[in-house]
């Protein structure tokens, strides 16, 4: 691979990076619009609660300043017995902590609303800077395709169709993944943290990992095994479960692209399975089968 084809394909790299960030930054973005909506709602009602507070008591002032020439002591001096007397003192003594009840609730609606304002304000903060993130994340994505589109102009014929190629097997890595994470939803799938650690085989009968010729991320966009076999092995199932993928990815003139003939298998323990490459039309799964662990799925080839 030429170098001007390898710095493409980091940039194909980082690109594909800053795709998926600037992705996952707008569900962060649409979760704090989200969030900002629901606290202006909190903060009107926190509003609404502390007028309406407000607005009695007021009216209770008022009550108190019109009849302000008459005082407490008036009331209870002209008291005509004991009985009467009696009487007006507990009057007199309930609407006062009517009063400091009506005090505490106007004070209650306004420390709810300074809070409501404070969340609210927090939370168009954290808008303000998610947004931000993404600006910078979309600007940083455009200096990146300026210079995949500058050194585009400068490979061959052959160079640009094995770029073209590079590009075709990313977009069908991605499509891939969007139909297994679909799938992972829609068989409500867990995933787990790590991969379970029992139970599988080599997907190759007598192979082990000495015969992989290329490893995990041996190249850049690579997330496979490779292993040295003849075409026409045959390819098995490393451990029982459901196939949720049979197909074949082909161009509109019939050649085979990217992974070829290929099967996924779903294991139901939060991990599934891509065998890939294999040889024409030797699938024996379809979607929907049972597969039991040593079960042939394909023949291996180099479909892609």
């Amino acid at each position: 691979m030429t170098d001007s084809l390898e710095q493409i394909n980091r940039l194909n790299t980082q690109i594909a990076e800053y795709e998926q960030e600037i992705s996952d930054t707008k569900g962060e973005l649409d979760k704090a619009n989200q969030d900002l909506k629901e606290k202006k709602a909190e903060l009107a009602k926190a509003q609404k609660e502390y007028n309406k507070s407000k607005e009695i008591v007021g009216q209770r002032l008022v009550a108190m300043y019109e009849t302000s020439k008459t005082t407490y002591l008036d009331v209870l001096v002209g008291s005509n017995d004991l009985s009467d007397f009696l009487s007006k003192y507990y009057m007199l003594k309930q609407i006062a902590e009517y009063d400091e009840e009506f005090l505490n609730t106007l004070t209650d609606a306004e420390s709810k609303l300074e809070a409501e304002t404070q969340k609210t304000e927090n939370v168009k903060n954290e808008v303000e800077s998610v947004q931000d993130r993404l600006t910078a994340k979309q600007g940083a994505l455009e200096v990146l395709l300026s210079d995949k589109t500058n050194l585009l102009s400068t490979l061959s014929d052959r160079e640009r169709e094995l770029e073209e190629q590079l590009e075709q097997f990313e977009q069908d890595k991605k499509n891939i993944q969007a139909q297994l994470e679909e799938l992972a939803k829609q068989n409500a799938i867990k995933a787990s943290v790590t991969p379970s650690t029992c139970g599988y085989i080599s997907p190759l009968l007598g192979k082990t990992s000495s015969n992989i010729t290329t490893g995990y991320n041996g190249y850049v966009g690579h997330t496979g095994v490779d292993f040295a076999v003849e075409s026409g092995t045959e390819v098995l199932a490393v451990k029982s479960g459901t196939v949720v993928i049979s197909d074949a990815l082909k161009n509109s003139n019939g050649s085979y692209r990217s992974y070829g003939e290929y099967v996924v298998i779903d294991h139901h323990d939060g991990t599934m399975t891509l065998y890939a490459h294999g040889t024409p039309d030797s699938r024996t799964v379809k979607e929907g089968d049972e597969v039991e662990a040593g079960q042939v799925i394909m023949l291996s080839g180099s479909t892609r």
